[in-house]
């Protein structure tokens, strides 16, 4: 089963202190790769002074905009059906948290009026896969996590 998930980690150099700073810092995401190899997903917070990446503070005061953007598979047949990608901005609290914002198969952009940990969800619907899971398509075909993002943190 290990080979179902990756956890990406954010870097702006191939070295082992680049790794170990991402790591430590919590620019990391984790995606679930059985349903293919993905590309195109970011999530981060831009303010007036600047951005912000997952693990990092980000002043209230600061205005800060989320930005969620809709990931897609690497190199899928493109006469297949397409996926589906639902994207939500969570604010931590009582369990589970609070949607503050939500797409389908498209970007998110979310300006936080409070302080707290946001995070980011992707889930999937693996519409491409329905010739492989044949007369049981309808049962598999459904919603699944694809993409569990760190935190990005607005303080007051």
């Amino acid at each position: 089963m290990i080979r179902w998930f990756a956890n990406y980690a954010l870097l702006e150099e191939m070295t082992p202190d680049a790794i170990s700073e991402a790591i430590i810092s919590g620019r990391m995401y984790e995606a679930f790769q059985v349903f293919g190899e993905l590309v195109g997903f970011d999530f981060y917070v831009e303010t007036s002074e600047g951005n912000y990446e997952m693990g990092d503070e980000s002043p209230l005061s600061e205005r800060p905009v989320f930005h969620l953007k809709v990931p897609h598979f690497h190199n899928i047949d493109p006469g297949l059906d397409e996926p589906e990608f639902i994207l939500s901005l969570i604010k931590s609290g009582e369990y589970p948290g609070e949607v503050v914002a939500e797409a389908t198969n498209a970007g998110i952009e979310y300006t936080a009026d409070q302080p707290g940990v946001y995070r980011a969800e992707v889930r999937v619907v693996p519409h491409h896969l329905a010739p492989w899971f044949g007369s049981d398509a309808d049962y598999f075909v459904r919603e699944y996590p694809l993409i569990l993002a760190n935190p990005i943190y607005v303080t007051e």
